[in-house]
């Protein structure tokens, strides 16, 4: 019995290195570049209401463990506060909306309004609805 032969070498063609698949995947790419690029203004802004919800919260759970006759008139004065602070980073939007949901197992701030950014060089109008909401477990806590 004689001993199987080699499998010859196979060679096979090489793509050249700018072909269909590299270009699509480069304008991909410079899509997404794109679109973070003039959306960034959107995404900070986001960033900060959140933030800045996240600052108002304890002072609304503390709010929430209070009396009712109490707690409403201090949770108005909260509200526009808070309002008043998100114009001031910037949200433009008149239809702003702050809800703020009170309970006995959680509490929850969220801030709802549309925000739009102008996307370079194509001078096109981009309008996104964001909903930021913040929440915390609203119990006691007992040292």
């Amino acid at each position: 019995m004689l001993p199987p032969k080699p499998r010859p070498k196979v060679e096979y063609k090489k793509p050249r290195k700018i072909n269909v698949v590299s270009v699509t995947l480069f304008l991909c790419l410079a899509a997404v570049v794109y679109l973070i690029v003039g959306l960034w203004p959107l995404i900070t802004l986001r960033g900060k209401v959140k933030a800045e919800l996240a600052d108002s919260i304890p002072h609304f759970w503390r709010l929430n463990l209070r009396p009712e006759h109490y707690a409403r008139p201090e949770i108005a004065k909260l509200k526009k506060g808070t309002m008043e602070r998100l114009r001031k980073l910037g949200v433009k939007d008149k239809k702003l909306e702050l809800v703020m949901e009170r309970g006995k197992e959680r509490i929850a701030m969220e801030a709802r309004y549309k925000a739009s950014a102008l996307l370079p060089y194509w001078e096109r109008e981009v309008e996104l609805k964001f909903s930021t909401r913040v929440e915390t477990d609203a119990a006691r806590v007992d040292w």
